[in-house]
């Protein structure tokens, strides 16, 4: 798992780098949709505002001199009325157009060039009116008419255009809802790159604990990850029992044939544990030569199973590849023993050490014996 890690660990830096680019991008992204969204919001606000306020305005105006002009030629002096109407319309198209409070409003398709247009088919209607006058029914029936033809084409651009369904609202709704589809795809992209680089680090976090956990010569826990399963142990109130193995001769092996030997014998070793047929059992390199067991829910016949099976190793497993070498076991048990760990490893430390204290005596009555 170590080596594999360090063959990808320079991709998965660049992984990183590219996501965390990538997800700053579709953030950026996602924020300038989200300010051309309120803008578009806004200027739609504005334009209904707008758009109600000069055309009700122009609207109002018109109506009146139509109404004005329908009245020429009955006999009252209307022609006077009629004037102030045309003139207050030409203000009222004049601030339609050149107000710079309606360039939003001016701004939709076509608008600003109908209300031109529309404007200067009603200055043309100025020279009729200045041949018009209160008595005169037949050209202020036309003049009437002209007005009124007028006001019923920009009563129907406006009702087209500016009504909430109209072309010019549907345009500005299609482009809302694409941009709230982009922003809703930028917004997925981001989590979606969020996720992935939680993932990145999460995985990265559980190797440095495995590492960090692990001895890197045999791939079993290490003395840390030793302490950290007894704490969970005592903190879940399990009995347990701790062997704490050393191999006798370890010494005589590196000196004799290198360390690189060495580092094989302990590689052995360590397999052979970590297979370990017992239940309940795992196993613990905590520095040179020297390993440990843990065993939950142990009594004595798996506690002489475990002792058995890392002394005498059965056929075809056999890591005493040298004469030389044999393991010394030394077994405390929590919470009968002790219940400090110090304590609990102290125990079975010493009890090794009787183990090896034998062992060596029973060499040296039999080396007496040869």
């Amino acid at each position: 798992m170590t080596n594999n890690f360090k063959i990808i660990q320079p991709f998965l830096r660049i992984a990183k780098v590219m996501l965390l680019t990538i997800s700053c991008v579709l953030l950026l992204a996602n924020i300038s949709l989200m300010k051309e969204t309120r803008q578009l919001a806004k200027s739609y606000s504005d334009h209904q505002n707008q758009a109600t306020w000069f055309l009700f305005q122009l609207t109002k105006e018109l109506s009146e001199l139509v109404a004005e002009s329908n009245h020429i030629g009955d006999g009252d002096e209307h022609m006077k009325f009629v004037w102030l109407k045309y003139d207050l319309a030409w203000s009222r198209f004049d601030l339609v157009l050149e107000s710079r409070e309606a360039d939003n409003f001016l701004s939709n398709n076509h608008t600003k060039s109908f209300f031109t247009s529309l404007f200067e088919d009603y200055k043309a209607l100025e020279p009729m009116l200045h041949g018009v006058s209160d008595t005169d029914l037949e050209k202020g029936k036309l003049f009437n008419e002209a007005v009124n033809d007028l006001y019923v084409n920009m009563i129907d651009f406006v009702n087209r255009n500016f009504r909430v369904a109209s072309p010019l609202y549907q345009e500005q709704q299609r482009k809302a809802n694409r941009l709230e589809s982009l922003q809703w795809v930028f917004l997925i992209g981001f989590v979606f790159c969020i996720c992935l680089i939680s993932g990145t680090f999460y995985l990265e976090a559980r190797h440095h604990k495995y590492i960090a956990l692990s001895d890197s010569l045999t791939s079993l826990g290490n003395r840390l990850a030793l302490f950290e399963a007894i704490g969970k142990l005592k903190q879940d109130q399990k009995n347990f029992t701790v062997y704490l193995l050393d191999m006798d001769g370890f010494k005589a092996i590196n000196d004799q044939f290198g360390h690189q030997e060495g580092d094989r014998v302990l590689v052995a070793f360590a397999k052979y544990l970590n297979g370990i047929t017992v239940p309940n059992c795992e196993a613990y390199r905590i520095g040179g030569d020297e390993f440990a067991i843990v065993q939950t829910f142990s009594n004595p016949t798996l506690e002489g199973s475990v002792v058995n099976y890392v002394r005498y190793p059965s056929q075809g497993n056999n890591y005493f590849k040298y004469s030389q070498l044999a393991v010394s076991v030394g077994v405390s048990h929590y919470p009968d023993d002790a219940e400090e760990v110090d304590d609990l490893l102290g125990i079975a430390d010493m009890k090794m050490y009787e183990m090896k204290f034998s062992n060596k005596q029973d060499k040296q009555k039999r080396k007496k014996q040869v």
